[in-house]
C-alpha cells in the first residue's frame, strides 16, 4: 500500500468538493460549515477562508480563469432563505463580491 503524500483537513467539517486550479498550484475546497477555502496542496495551508453563501444548503465552487490569471471563481449556493445564489469572487479580496445575482 502507498503512503499519503498530501494531506488537507478542514477540522471535522464534511467537505462537499474540491477543484484543482488549472495551473495545478491551488486548490478551491467548499466545507459544511459554509466556508470556502483556497489551499496551497504543496505546504499543505489554507491560503484564503471565507464564507460565500448564508444559506445552510451545500454549495459549489469552480476557478474562472481569465487571461491566465486564477484570481476568480464562481460559487453557487443559496442564502438564508434558501433562495439560490451565484456570485463572483476575486479571491485577492473575497469579502467583496464582483458579481451577485
Amino acid at each position: 500500500m502507498g503512503k499519503t503524500k498530501y494531506s488537507i483537513t478542514g477540522g471535522n467539517e464534511y467537505c462537499y468538493g474540491f477543484e484543482w486550479s488549472p495551473s495545478g498550484n491551488s486548490i478551491i475546497s467548499t466545507w459544511k460549515d459554509k466556508h470556502t477555502r483556497m489551499i496551497d496542496p504543496r505546504s499543505e495551508k489554507v491560503v484564503v477562508d471565507f464564507i460565500a453563501h448564508d444559506g445552510t444548503r451545500a454549495h459549489k465552487s469552480a476557478w474562472i480563469g481569465v487571461n491566465g490569471h486564477e484570481d476568480l471563481i464562481v460559487s453557487l449556493g443559496f442564502n438564508k432563505t434558501m433562495e439560490r445564489e451565484l456570485k463572483i469572487f476575486d479571491l485577492r479580496n473575497p469579502s467583496v463580491t464582483v458579481q451577485h445575482d
